[in-house]
């Protein structure tokens, strides 16, 4: 059995540098820090089968946000798990830094549901 866990320090830097939720269709190219900064923290994790969980770290007590495991479809293993949940739930790392996006009303946006769902895993909506 393998275990580990790793902070998200320098992911929440980089959201708080660059404060501009990005649309998909801009991701790949000018969103490519917050995709370097993920895959830094991805590289070790191991490629096999199995759970995953978000904790949250606050006055030395810690909470479960969220349980996950990997698939059998192409997210087989933790890694390609962890980086697909990265890049989907995004706005969860955009929310907790600006209170702005965590207020927004996502309605009217066109991936309201997944949006709704990722801000319920870390208890915003």
């Amino acid at each position: 059995m393998q275990h580990g866990y790793f902070s998200v320090k320098n992911i929440l830097d980089y959201v708080t540098d660059y404060p501009e939720l990005l649309p998909r269709t801009q991701m790949k190219t000018t969103g490519r820090g917050f995709i370097d900064s993920y895959r830094s923290l991805l590289k070790n994790v191991p490629q096999i089968p199995g759970w995953y969980a978000w904790l949250k770290l606050e006055n030395n007590q810690v909470s479960f946000i969220y349980i996950g495991k990997s698939s059998k479809r192409k997210t087989s293993d933790i890694r390609a798990r962890l980086e697909e949940e990265f890049y989907d739930d995004r706005v969860i790392f955009w929310a907790t830094v600006h209170e702005e996006i965590r207020n927004k009303d996502w309605s009217d946006h066109k991936y309201y549901t997944h949006i709704k769902r990722a801000l319920r895993k870390v208890g915003i909506h």
